[in-house]
């Protein structure tokens, strides 16, 4: 024959399986938030730059519009990236970004180097610092020829 339970008992067992759905659903939560980062981990996205055909031995200005998801929210970030190839036909990608303060750098094909325009910031063909205020060299892109094309990789 079966126990009858009083209504204490009975109230008690509910409340041990809320606290534990509760808790059960919390853990999945915070669990989920936690591995995000891990499960999202900054991927490398794969960029063309067009026709390795086009580029030549001096720097031309790449503008990317790269599409940024943060959650919900969607927006484009603006990357600014020199380009060329070498003799042998390799390709050269070199951020236009000055380390210095972020300004953008233009390349001067008679003085064969980047000229930062805001605080006179000089860097060589590979990015290496020449002179001014600049603490790092520009960041080297990895880029490759593939099916014609020339593509970087930037995370």
């Amino acid at each position: 024959m079966a126990e009858q339970i009083d209504r204490r008992s009975a109230l008690g067992i509910l409340g041990a399986f809320i606290a534990g759905a509760w808790s059960a659903a919390a853990a999945v939560v915070t669990g989920a938030f936690l591995t995000t980062p891990l499960r999202a981990a900054q991927r490398a996205n794969d960029w063309s730059l067009g026709k390795a055909a086009q580029f030549s031995t001096e720097f031309r200005l790449i503008n990317l519009d790269i599409p940024i998801e943060d959650g919900w929210h969607k927006r484009e970030e603006k990357v600014r990236l020199y380009a060329r190839t070498t003799e042998d036909g390799t390709p050269v990608v070199v951020s236009a970004t000055c380390t210095h303060l972020g300004c953008t750098v233009k390349w001067n094909a008679e003085a064969d180097e980047f000229q930062c325009p805001c605080h006179g910031g000089r860097f060589a063909p590979d990015g290496t610092v020449l002179g001014g205020p600049p603490p790092k060299p520009l960041a080297r892109i990895a880029a490759e020829e593939r099916d014609g094309e020339i593509h970087v990789r930037l995370t």
